[in-house]
């Protein structure tokens, strides 16, 4: 798995990373412009949240319901990869990241201290969900690309066969992805309220 890993999802998980911040910056100056429509997703994303029941009646984050929301949201970027030719989880990363741009020119608007606000209430857990999505993004793309590799016969990524290559992707998901998002939950939940309530 180890060399499954630096092969196949260490660059392309690298370069996820890189295009999700270069997405949240732009999508940061685009929704800038339209603070209106910046604040209607952040109204629908609330409503989301409300209705998976993440926030508990007393305000307090439900770790359980966190952890399985962020982890059904990267296992659906990692199966969309299955969808030959579409490369459909490239749509995830820049929704996503243009998203969480439109949260910070909110921010932003309403005087909010957005670095501050990132460090505090963003940084602590989002170290670990981040890269953890951005890891089940990239292993859909190369899922996406393996299989059109199979599909055109061209001889790109075939030098493992399709069973070894997805018994490996599912180990990565399993065993990297999905205890980052363990850990990401139990410290948005129990460490960052208190990290921004010392600030």
């Amino acid at each position: 798995m180890k060399a499954f890993f630096r092969h196949y999802v260490l660059i392309p998980s690298i370069v996820t990373v890189a295009v999700f911040v270069l997405m949240c910056v732009l999508g940061y100056f685009g929704f800038s412009l339209k603070i209106d429509a910046a604040q209607e997703i952040m109204r629908q994303f609330a409503e989301m949240i409300d209705q998976k029941g993440i926030i508990s009646d007393s305000g307090d984050i439900k770790v359980a319901a966190l952890f399985l929301n962020n982890w059904k949201a990267s296992g659906i970027s990692l199966i969309l990869g299955f969808v030959p030719f579409l490369f459909l989880p490239v749509f995830v990363l820049l929704t996503n990241s243009a998203v969480t741009g439109g949260v910070f020119a909110v921010m932003g608007a309403s005087g909010g201290k957005i670095l501050m606000n990132i460090v505090t209430g963003i940084l602590p857990h989002g170290i670990f969900e981040i890269p953890a999505l951005c890891i089940s993004i990239a292993m859909g793309f190369q899922l996406c690309r393996f299989i059109c590799s199979k599909i055109l016969d061209r001889g790109r990524l075939n030098s493992v066969s399709a069973g070894t290559f997805f018994i490996n992707t599912a180990k990565v998901f399993l065993f990297i992805v999905t205890p980052m998002l363990i850990i990401a939950a139990l410290v948005e939940t129990y460490i960052t309220p208190v990290i921004m309530g010392i600030v």
